[in-house]
């Protein structure tokens, strides 16, 4: 019984042990390919109609892309007066045109009343970090449109769409929803199913496809009624050689691609999704245990064909069970819309069948091979693949290396953001990441992560960085200036415009992946950390946008002159003995030798001296932040003199939601000048 039932279990192991393997999933793909091409009706039954921005229209038209958007206003309007029952646009319409023609566009589409705008997500990675950006339609667009959807299709590891998005504002969805205003009973399936899988009706160029320039004049091109209640999905169909990015952008390979070697344009994938929803065609894949049963009877009925082998009768009896295995699966897929895979079944059956013709001691070689398949398959193969090349970035642990810290955070955006909607607050943000990033990239740095509307980064981790001190330094100031480019776009978007703080400092900090055994990630925490961190809060303190400590300045070396520096103050942080010396921008080079006059006169503690000083050197420089903030500390040391001045401002930590600082050595509550809310030190991790 037990060396009977050998062939069982170890064509079930095996079949186990290959299932997480990238050939065996690309074997069940082609399966389901197969069973796509084999039982697609090859024709559609509901008056979708696409609208190619086409080879032949791009000739007719007589300009290159992207058209002017007067040119949709004009296809919107003709649709819409020849009855369409809904326009979807495939099209990510997120920048205007040089002629400045969205109005005409928008106000088309607010007449229309029934246009579905697309939107689209891109996933950015670097070596520094990885953020997603969504690109939706310029404001007056998305304003007057019925609705905007998502238009990003899921894609398998072989690039091939087969899954329907589950995305809840994916564009199908979104198009039938306008739908389902004007007819209210359609009965369309909108539910987000795992695993659902597309119902290809077939190939490209299924679904009626007519010329975008002859869209723009429909009466005298069709014939009456052609667009009446119609759902015309408009979207690029190209393959003009002039524009092969363009074309590549939205073509992609489909089941039927590997049969017919053609590509389907991305509005034709949206085309069979609308159709499968409004007609309940979709393919949903059988739960697991139904494969692994249909594995565990057809091992079963080639065991029993092949008990005593025999090569005819074993063989007739392994292509009966084939056939009927074949037979079973293409049935369930298309006539009750289900996937059983029958792969895993068929190979179950042949690898019982090849057992059962192996002499003892191949079985019992195979058996030892299995076996040692076991220990080299049991990690998944992605975590393998990055153990192999990669081993330290699944282990936890740390190393404790100098870093250069950077802390930034938008100046009021709470209370900005709480009179946005919530769109324009991405919108804001993605632009404001989007350029910061770049900088921060440019000088070599690491971006840890976004904590709202902040950022922390750090340089001289995990690539070593011997001038990490001035790259980030250089970071922060081209942050600042590239602040100016970020608020250009944000106004022409009608956004506010935004401010930004930042500290920066160097010191020792662990680094690694910190966390948990199973949620981690790359980070750096200690009291540098923390230090960096409060410096960022300190600007509102001085009325200055970066601080920078002296640990930063003094490893600056040779691009020390080349990044005008001022000095702001000399702090104590609460539990160090030592203060800290602090630097900002130096805005007024003209003024240095007065401000440097102006700050050693406080240094010494003349108080009358320093506060004519500053005073002057606000006149000169009525923007100066920290000229003002010094000029309202001396008129307070004036009045009543700080004991025990040694140069430095103490801060002192009550709790970790309250900062006091206090002027001065002394301890004394008399001697405590202002309260000011300072961030919270960041030292913890957040899981990726």
């Amino acid at each position: 019984m037990r060396n009977g039932l050998a062939p069982l279990f170890s064509a079930w192991l095996l079949l186990w042990l290959v299932s997480a393997q990238t050939w065996w999933q690309d074997l069940g793909r082609l399966e389901f390919d197969a069973l796509t091409v084999a039982t697609a009706p090859r024709a559609q039954q509901l008056p979708i109609i696409i609208v190619g921005i086409d080879d032949l229209s791009m000739q007719q038209l007589e300009t290159r892309w992207p058209w002017p958007m007067e040119v949709h206003a004009r296809l919107v309007d003709q649709l819409a007066a020849a009855g369409a029952a809904v326009i979807m646009f495939d099209v990510v319409f997120d920048r205007d045109d040089a002629a400045q023609t969205a109005p005409k566009f928008a106000a088309a589409l607010a007449r229309s009343g029934n246009v579905v705008l697309a939107a689209s997500t891109a996933y950015q990675e670097t070596r520094f970090g990885s953020f997603w950006l969504r690109s939706d339609p310029i404001e007056p667009l998305a304003k007057t449109a019925a609705v905007v959807g998502l238009a990003n299709v899921e894609l398998d590891p072989d690039q091939v769409p087969r899954r329907i998005p589950e995305h809840d504002n994916s564009l199908w969805r979104e198009v039938i929803r306008v739908l389902a205003r004007a007819v209210p009973d359609i009965g369309a399936d909108l539910s987000a199913v795992p695993k659902r899988r597309i119902r290809y009706l077939g190939p490209d160029q299924t679904f009626t496809h007519v010329p975008y320039f002859q869209a723009l004049d429909p009466a005298a091109n069709f014939a009456p009624g052609a667009f009446e209640g119609a759902l015309v999905l408009v979207g690029r169909t190209t393959t003009a050689a002039s524009d092969v990015g363009f074309a590549q952008q939205d073509m992609f390979i489909t089941p039927f691609t590997r049969f017919t070697q053609r590509l389907m344009p991305g509005v034709e994938i949206h085309a069979n999704l609308i159709e499968g929803a409004l007609t309940g065609k979709y393919i949903d894949e059988a739960p697991p245990s139904w494969r692994w049963s249909l594995v565990a009877l057809c091992s079963l009925l080639a065991l029993a064909a092949s008990v005593r082998f025999n090569p005819l009768w074993s063989t007739l009896g392994l292509v009966a069970v084939v056939g009927a295995v074949a037979g079973g699966v293409w049935a369930a897929f298309d006539r009750q819309q289900l996937w059983l895979a029958g792969h895993p079944a068929i190979a179950a059956a042949v690898l019982v069948y090849l057992w059962q013709g192996l002499a003892g001691l191949l079985r019992e070689r195979a058996q030892r091979q299995a076996i040692r398949n076991t220990f080299a398959l049991y990690v998944p193969e992605g975590v393998v693949s990055q153990l192999v090349a990669h081993p330290e970035k699944i282990s936890l642990g740390g190393e404790q290396r100098e870093l250069t810290l950077l802390f930034s955070d938008l100046a009021g955006f709470t209370t900005a953001a709480e009179a946005l909607e919530p769109q324009e607050v991405a919108t804001l943000l993605n632009e404001y990441f989007k350029d910061m990033s770049e900088v921060i990239f440019r000088h070599r740095g690491t971006i840890d992560k976004f904590i709202g509307d902040a950022i922390m980064a750090f340089w001289n981790a995990p690539v070593d960085d011997p001038e990490h001190a001035a790259h980030g330094l250089l970071a922060a100031r081209d942050m600042l200036a590239a602040l100016d480019g970020v608020n250009a776009r944000l106004k022409e978007r009608g956004l506010p415009p935004v401010d930004m703080r930042i500290g920066v400092h160097t010191g020792p900090a662990v680094v690694g992946n910190l966390g948990s055994p199973t949620r981690f990630n790359y980070t750096a925490l200690g009291d540098s950390v923390n230090l960096a961190s409060r410096l960022e809060g300190v600007n509102k303190y001085y009325g200055t946008r970066l601080l920078v400590s002296g640990d930063t300045v003094a490893k600056l070396g040779d691009h020390a002159a080349a990044i005008d520096l001022r000095p702001a103050d000399r702090v104590r942080v609460k539990g160090k003995s030592e203060a800290v010396d602090l630097y900002t921008l130096c805005l007024h080079p003209e003024l240095r030798e007065r401000q440097a006059a102006a700050y050693a006169a406080y240094r010494r503690g003349e108080w009358q001296a320093a506060l004519r000083l500053y005073r002057d050197l606000l006149d000169a420089a009525p923007d100066d932040g920290l000229t003002r903030a010094y000029v309202e500390r001396l008129e307070r040391f004036v009045a009543d003199p700080p004991r025990d001045w040694d140069g430095a401002t103490t801060m002192d930590a009550k709790s970790p939601k309250s900062r006091r600082w206090r002027d001065g050595g002394s301890s004394a509550p008399s001697r405590q000048r202002r309260v000011l809310s300072v961030r919270r030190p960041y030292c913890r991790t957040q899981s990726t």
